[in-house]
């Protein structure tokens, strides 16, 4: 909760003054599709990540007449360096995933780029409040 919850918190404070003075901001918080199907062997991440869904939110709706926009990206079980790193078990992780998954692949940090640039740029100006999910199809099923 310190890290995945209370950190976004602190930095959008942080950074508030900077985009009131400019009249508009974007905020960018990192949620996880295990905020949407939960996941018994990681109920505290899976908690923390929920919890940054309402977070998304509420902010949404408290910044939204300063001109800023407040999203959140959950991206599926991602190969990142770090994971595959930490957990002697990720490649097997991996494969179950991309098994459930409708695009037959294992994800991996470059897939959200584009998302993360979507919610970056003016073409997303009038989206807040919402949690896009990059997995593949994975929570379709």
């Amino acid at each position: 909760m310190a890290v995945n919850v209370r950190g976004m918190y602190v930095c959008t404070v942080e950074a508030l003054a900077l985009m009131e003075r400019n009249g508009w901001g974007r905020v960018i918080n990192i949620s996880s599709g295990l905020a949407f199907k939960g996941a018994p062997q990681q109920m505290h991440y899976a908690a923390s990540k929920g919890a940054v869904v309402n977070l998304t939110r509420s902010m949404a709706t408290a910044l939204g007449a300063k001109g800023i926009n407040v999203n959140s990206l959950a991206p599926g079980g991602t190969a990142s360096p770090t994971v595959v790193a930490n957990h002697p078990d990720a490649p097997r992780m991996s494969e179950r995933t991309e098994r459930e998954r409708i695009i037959k692949r294992v994800e991996v940090p470059e897939d959200l780029l584009g998302t993360l640039l979507y919610l970056a740029s003016p073409a997303s100006a009038f989206v807040t409040g919402q949690t896009l999910m990059v997995d593949g199809g994975t929570y379709l099923k």
